[in-house]
């Protein structure tokens, strides 16, 4: 049984690679089944946010080229478009990558709190279809205390650092006060809730939530104080909008560079402020072309990000410290389930022996043979069968000088002269 976390992010990939692997919620049980199949894996999951897309199974050691070979032939992507951008953990270092994801330590923003919910959901969707067993489970499982260790005993997450913030942060860069500012925000989420907050605390005068379903829109606009709108109406509001902030989990871009352009001719070309947080994109690249236009992608937040990341840095090497600590513990809870398969082999095998000669010597005894010759007969043949196969093993060490595991065994199985089964 091998673990092997395969994927690519923010750091190994550009976005224009990243959105042809995204995967939309609605996608994922599909992409979950289909995985399992093709790669022959015991268990799956999928992590598909923004700036990530991983693979994590568990299975024999074909996997990991069946994984890659899916993960292109799923998207319809030609053979080795991705080998490039792709990277894979085996046992210990997918754990160690696991659990610094999940704190944010490989995040596009040290410590960001928002890739701990979207793990969470991708375990209970692996949960949902069935794909995950016992690794994975408990994998997922010390992954989410690990992160509520980390968050709780270090200041990884000090600061108001997110996607969200540092798009609103760079737009402030930019019209300098947002009195009197207009923003458009589109989608439902988390991302677009933080957004709204943001401007709200920073004096925006008017905010307008467009959603593809109305009532979610109006449920962010009673929370925010604004207005709703549904995404078919999107081009009776744009020109409003001084700024306009995208995150929606749609799998083609939802705002064109005609409906922009439309836009700056009624706002007499006044600044439009565009920051697109999807993947894929929900704003049509070329709108980037547009005089006055002013669009900013998700990749594009560096720079903003990296002003806010000193008081975390601290932070992020005792939360290393603990990730190794937390990762040595998951190995043995690995080694200690593996000794107890085969503990639990072992006695399976015992047992069935123990069945077969019970059974012929009742068939003996019942066709008159002597209770008491079958019993001795019994034991004899008994003991020979459960220690034939340990027995040529230590013989086999034996003949090739394996003096360690000779020494482990006789630890194993209290080889002493005084040692009898009462004393067991």
């Amino acid at each position: 049984m091998t673990l092997i976390a395969l994927g690519l992010n923010h750091q190994t990939a550009p976005l224009d690679i990243r959105e042809q692997v995204a995967l939309s919620k609605d996608q994922a049980p599909t992409a979950l089944l289909a995985l399992r199949d093709a790669t022959a894996a015991d268990e799956v999951a999928i992590v598909s946010t923004c700036n990530r897309t991983e693979l994590y199974l568990v299975g024999d050691d074909s996997v990991q080229g069946n994984a890659s070979n899916w993960l292109q032939s799923y998207h319809k992507l030609p053979a080795g478009h991705l080998e490039s951008y792709l990277y894979c953990h085996r046992s210990a270092d997918a754990v160690r990558h696991l659990l610094r994801v999940a704190i944010g330590l490989d995040s596009q923003i040290l410590g960001e709190p928002q890739i701990l919910g979207q793990m969470k959901q991708a375990w209970q969707m692996a949960r949902a279809n069935n794909t995950i067993g016992l690794h994975l489970d408990r994998l997922f499982q010390h992954t989410f205390a690990t992160a509520k260790k980390v968050r709780t005993e270090t200041d990884i997450g000090a600061g108001a650092l997110s996607v969200a913030f540092a798009a609103v942060k760079l737009a402030e860069q930019i019209f300098g006060d947002f009195e009197h500012r207009t923003a458009l925000l589109v989608g439902s989420g988390e991302m677009i809730s933080l957004a709204a907050r943001h401007f709200r605390q920073r004096g925006v005068s008017n905010l307008i939530f467009v959603n593809r379903t109305v009532e979610r829109a109006q449920a962010l606009a009673t929370e925010h104080h604004g207005l709703a709108a549904a995404l078919n109406d999107i081009s009776q509001h744009l020109h409003q909008a001084d700024i306009v902030i995208s995150s929606t989990a749609a799998d083609h871009a939802i705002l064109s560079a005609s409906q922009v352009e439309h836009a700056m001719r009624q706002r007499k070309r006044e600044p439009m402020f565009l920051v697109d947080l999807a993947v894929p994109r929900d704003v049509e690249p070329s709108v980037a072309d547009i005089d006055q236009a002013y669009l900013y992608t998700i990749d594009d937040l560096s720079q903003v990000i990296e002003s806010g990341l000193i008081a975390r840095r601290a932070a992020a090497e005792q939360a290393e410290q603990i990730v190794e600590l937390r990762t040595r513990q998951h190995l043995e809870w690995i080694e200690a389930q593996r000794a107890s398969d085969i503990v639990k082999r072992f006695r399976h095998n015992a047992q069935r022996e123990s069945n077969r000669q019970l059974e012929s010597a009742l068939k003996r005894i019942e066709s008159g043979h002597d209770p008491e010759q079958v019993v001795k007969e019994l034991s004899h043949k008994l003991s020979r069968a459960l220690l034939h196969v340990p027995t040529q093993l230590l013989k086999s060490m034996a003949q090739h000088r394996s003096d360690a595991l000779l020494q482990q065994a006789d630890t194993l199985i209290k080889l002493d002269a005084d040692s009898t089964v009462d004393k067991e």
